[in-house]
């Protein structure tokens, strides 16, 4: 979910209906995950300049 969001630029309504789940799932999901990468990673800028920088 995170590669289709940041990698490929696609909106929620769009990986909703690649993953066949609603709108509200795609954001419940992608904020989990976020979540989970800060704090995997607290306070590595490096790890999140990457990211940032990557996404387009």
């Amino acid at each position: 979910m995170l590669f289709l969001k940041f990698y490929q630029g696609l909106d929620h309504q769009q990986i909703a209906d690649l993953m066949d789940i609603n709108k509200q799932s795609v954001s419940n999901l992608l904020q989990k995950a976020l979540i989970t990468l800060r704090t995997l990673f607290p306070n590595n800028w490096q790890f999140w300049s990457f990211l940032l920088f990557s996404l387009h």
